[in-house]
């Protein structure tokens, strides 16, 4: 059996503790959207405890587009304010549990770098456990050169190569 966690982030939020639990190799956690604009992306509160009482470790994670982060510190203060209010409101343990921000796209350029840091940095400086989505390139560099390393990196299938 492996260890692995269901991304039910967009599309997959009906999927029930019990019936990740009956597949052949179950997961042992799940990550869901909290605090996106588009509101139908948003786990329910409903489904949340679903997961939680079905003993799987849960992860939020806020997009509302995939270059946002790449727009600097003001998208990261965005992201921190909105998941944190969104945990919240869905009685998550925000302050022990990983709330991620995304950078959904193949960074390439100095530029997408340094934006995505400097928001990265303003997030996980709000969160008191920052998780960080991406794609490979942009998770070392974030590891290399943020003063707060994300405590949970995940990488993205963008067109990355590693």
């Amino acid at each position: 059996m492996s260890t692995w966690i269901a991304d039910l982030s967009y599309g997959w939020p009906s999927l029930s503790g019990h019936e990740l639990l009956s597949l052949a190799d179950p997961p042992i956690g799940v990550i869901g959207y909290a605090g996106c604009d588009a509101l139908d992306k948003n786990v329910s509160h409903d489904r949340l405890h679903d997961w939680l009482n079905a003993g799987l470790a849960v992860g939020l994670v806020i997009e509302n587009g995939s270059r946002d982060l790449a727009e600097g510190a003001a998208v990261g203060a965005f992201h921190a304010s909105k998941i944190l209010a969104a945990s919240q409101m869905l009685g998550y343990a925000w302050q022990s549990c990983v709330l991620f921000t995304v950078a959904d796209f193949n960074e390439t350029t100095n530029g997408d770098y340094a934006g995505t840091l400097a928001g990265w940095n303003t997030f996980a400086a709000r969160v008191p456990v920052p998780g960080y989505y991406g794609d490979s390139d942009s998770i070392d560099y974030l590891y290399a050169h943020a003063p707060i390393s994300p405590v949970v990196a995940w990488q993205s299938s963008s067109s990355s190569t590693s």
